[in-house]
C-alpha cells in the first residue's frame, strides 16, 4: 500500500461546525475493555446459545462508505438570516481500499465468533447453492441519504456499499428481497448452518477528514426448526426461522479517531495513517465484540 496519495478533496463554501462524533477514540480507555463495552455498545450474545445456535451462516457482511456530505443551513436560520450556508466535503479512496477494509473485518468477525466457540461455515456453502447463484446478487451499489428538519441543518450524503468477497448484498428489490428472506431457513439450513447473520458497518467523516465508525450492527435469525409438511406420501422437512432480525451486537455511539491524516501534498490524505486509524475503531469494536461474547 502506498504511503502518500493524493485522494483526498474537501470543498469548503462556508464553514459550519457539522458533525462531532459520540466518542472520541482513546487507546487507553480500552485498557478496560469491560467498561468501554458496556459504555459504547449493546450486546445479546446469549441469544446465539439460547436459539440453539452453534454454526453460524454469514448471508451478508457489509461495509459502506460515506463519500459526498454536503451540509445546509436549516430553513429556520435561512429565515432567520436571509442567507443560504452550505458546506459540502468529499472523500474517495478507491474501491480497492474499501475491499481490503470489509474483507480483513470480515476476517476479524469470523475469528471472534470461532474463538468464543462458534463454527463459521464457509461462505461457499452458501453462495455456490444453485438458488443463490439465481438471485444474481449485486456486490456493490451507491447510496444516498438525507437528514433535516425546519429547525436542524440539512445533510445529504452520497456514498457506496460493498460486500465481502464472493457475498452478495441483500437485495432492495422487493421481489428479490422476498425471494431471499421467505427461502433464508431453508438456505441456511442447505449451507450445514443452523443460525444466520448479517454485518453491517458504515465509516463516516469526521473532522480534517478523521476515520470515524459510525455504526456496526450484527443481526441473527435463530431457533432454525424443521417441521414436516405435505400429505401421505409426499412429505418433506421445511425450515423455519422461529426469531429473526434479531440485533445481538450494536455501537450505542459513534466513534472518531482524530488523528492527522494528512499528506505531504496539500489536500491528501495519506492513506497508510489514515488505515492505521480507521483499524484502530475497528479493532476496539472487534475486542468489545469478543468481551461480550465471553461465557455464553
Amino acid at each position: 500500500m502506498k504511503k502518500k496519495i493524493v485522494l483526498f478533496l474537501l470543498v469548503f463554501f462556508i464553514s459550519l461546525n457539522v458533525f462531532a462524533a459520540d466518542y472520541e477514540y482513546n487507546a487507553a480507555d480500552f485498557d478496560d475493555i469491560s467498561k468501554m463495552t458496556k459504555k459504547l455498545t449493546d450486546n445479546n450474545f446469549e441469544k446465539l446459545k439460547k436459539w440453539n445456535v452453534s454454526k453460524l451462516l454469514i448471508v451478508e457482511f457489509a461495509g459502506e462508505f460515506m463519500q459526498s456530505k454536503e451540509v445546509s443551513s436549516s430553513v429556520f436560520a435561512q429565515r432567520a438570516t436571509n442567507t443560504l450556508t452550505t458546506k459540502t466535503s468529499t472523500i474517495y479512496l478507491g474501491n480497492d481500499y474499501y475491499n481490503s477494509v470489509i474483507n480483513r473485518v470480515y476476517e476479524l468477525v469470523e475469528k471472534a465468533f470461532e474463538d468464543a466457540g462458534f463454527e463459521v461455515v464457509p461462505k461457499e456453502n452458501l453462495t455456490e447453492l444453485e438458488y443463490y447463484k439465481s438471485l444474481d446478487l449485486d456486490f456493490e451499489k451507491t447510496t444516498k441519504g438525507y437528514k433535516g428538519s425546519v429547525f436542524s441543518d440539512g445533510v445529504t450524503t452520497k456514498g457506496i456499499k460493498m460486500s465481502a468477497e464472493g457475498l452478495g448484498l441483500f437485495p432492495t428489490n422487493p421481489l428479490k428481497a422476498i425471494k431471499l428472506i421467505s427461502n433464508l431457513a431453508e438456505l441456511t439450513n442447505a449451507a450445514q448452518a443452523n443460525g444466520a447473520i448479517k454485518v453491517s458497518f458504515y465509516i463516516d467523516k469526521g473532522k480534517k477528514g478523521a476515520p470515524v465508525l459510525k455504526s456496526f450492527d450484527i443481526i441473527l435469525n435463530g431457533d432454525l426448526r424443521g417441521d414436516e409438511v405435505g400429505f401421505k406420501g409426499n412429505k418433506k422437512i421445511s425450515y423455519g426461522f422461529y426469531k429473526q432480525n434479531q440485533n445481538i451486537f450494536k455501537l450505542k455511539k459513534s466513534m472518531e479517531n482524530r488523528i492527522d491524516i494528512s499528506g505531504e501534498e496539500k489536500g491528501s490524505v495519506d492513506l497508510e495513517k489514515y488505515d492505521n486509524g480507521l483499524m484502530e475503531l475497528i479493532n476496539a469494536t472487534i475486542n468489545m465484540m469478543k468481551e461480550s461474547l465471553k461465557g455464553i
